[in-house]
């Protein structure tokens, strides 16, 4: 990643996801937060804007989405103090058709690497923002805090689907 890059994105593709007959959208409240946990929010908020991410809800431009997810933050080992977001997308996953993809051969990569002089790991940490979303997507997985709304560009961690998606991708 190079600072003034676009995002990685995979070409002609967006995840389109699916909603169960007769759902009902939810608009939840934002949570109440303490000041330093709001704050941690905001700035994870704010860099993923920056980073292409996420954009920030325009009236001029969006409609107000019916469907609003709740967004905290928690302390994570490697995330230092700021911690990571998380958005409660419980209701969203329990309204959407599951994706399923087959489960990858663990044995036959063992096998593979087996007796290799060299090995190393993937750190696929823009594995699910490489994912583009349709425009009903972005609208059924908008999030919200006390300073504002938001929509996401790529997918997320939270949907129940994009593992499934990404590694049939």
């Amino acid at each position: 990643w190079i600072d003034g890059c676009a995002a990685p994105r995979i070409r002609d593709f967006e995840v389109d996801l699916k909603l169960k007959h007769d759902v009902v959208p939810k608009a939840e409240q934002p949570i109440p937060l303490g000041e330093f946990d709001q704050l941690r929010v905001d700035f994870r908020i704010e860099e993923e804007i920056a980073l292409g991410k996420r954009v920030r809800y325009d009236p001029t431009i969006h409609e107000l989405p019916e469907w609003l997810s709740a967004v905290f933050v928690v302390d994570q080992k490697n995330k230092g103090l700021l911690g990571r977001i998380v958005t409660a997308y419980g209701y969203v996953n329990d309204q959407c058709v599951t994706a399923a993809a087959a489960a990858p051969d663990v044995e036959g990569a063992f096998r593979a690497s087996s007796g290799r002089r060299l090995h190393t790991t993937v750190d696929m940490v823009w594995g699910y923002h490489q994912l583009s979303l349709s425009n009903e997507t972005k609208k059924l997985l908008a999030c919200v805090t006390r300073s504002g709304i938001t929509f996401p560009e790529c997918a997320t961690f939270g949907p129940a689907s994009f593992p499934a998606i990404l590694q049939d991708k």
